[in-house]
């Protein structure tokens, strides 16, 4: 259990100060459209065997580049090349790597060298040290965090959970549901711990409340909670 929380917790500190989503422009050359990437998002703890990377292509010209992912010594742990991309381009790429969880950088570079077009800060990890079937966490807000406004912002990690798709549910003091939203994920090979965001609407309530993560249980179609917090809604903070 130590070992999961420290996996998460180094997943959500990449997200929070590491990697990048989207275009990384470099001064050295042009190239004629955006590349972007939309999966994996910073943060993603990988276990499976195989990448699944995915992204866009913006512009008139279809593009081509390097996939390459790059560990802390920057050591090539594994690359492949993007040829003529245009719109949504999708690779899976065995990466072969099987040791403890460690931080690597996923990046599209320019066929050239010259330009990072997009990079992800992910951990990278054989399936040996995931934990059993589907698991989660709520990171944001923490345990006893007084929150107020409109909306409570709520970020976390979700893995394995079925099909992809698991509720936030938040309750008053007396279990009443103030606002409920169910939540799918996208993770192609369920395995991989994947970050989420949502925002939860407590209406007019103040006082105590919680917030619960829910999955349904594949096998009896009873409900997995992933995970709980329980917080103050306070119309004076937040």
């Amino acid at each position: 259990m130590r070992l999961l929380l420290l996996i998460t917790s180094l997943a959500m500190l990449l997200t929070a100060c590491g990697g990048t989503t989207g275009d990384v422009q470099s001064a050295a050359g042009t190239t004629d459209g955006a590349v972007t990437m939309t999966f994996p998002a910073s943060g993603t703890v990988i276990y499976a065997e195989s990448l699944y990377l995915a992204g866009q292509v913006s512009g008139d010209s279809p593009q081509s580049f390097r996939l390459e992912v790059i560990g802390t010594d920057d050591s090539m742990i594994a690359s492949t090349q993007v040829a003529n991309a245009s719109g949504d381009w999708q690779v899976e790429l065995i990466h072969g790597y099987t040791g403890e969880p460690t931080e690597v950088t996923i990046q599209a570079v320019s066929l050239d060298g010259q330009n990072v077009l997009a990079s992800s800060s992910v951990l990278l990890s054989s399936n040996d040290y995931r934990p059993e079937g589907a698991y989660g966490f709520i990171l944001l807000p923490g345990e006893g965090d007084a929150v107020g406004g409109d909306s409570i912002p709520v970020e976390g990690s979700v893995s394995g959970v079925f099909e992809n798709t698991f509720t936030l549910v938040l309750v008053d003091s007396a279990e009443n549901i103030l606002d409920e939203q169910i939540i799918t994920v996208l993770n192609p090979y369920f395995i991989d711990e994947v970050p989420y965001q949502a925002d939860l609407a407590p209406g007019s309530y103040t006082g105590a409340a919680v917030i619960r993560a829910q999955a349904t249980n594949a096998e009896d179609g009873g409900l997995i909670e992933l995970g709980s917090v329980s917080i103050t809604i306070d119309s004076s903070a937040g």
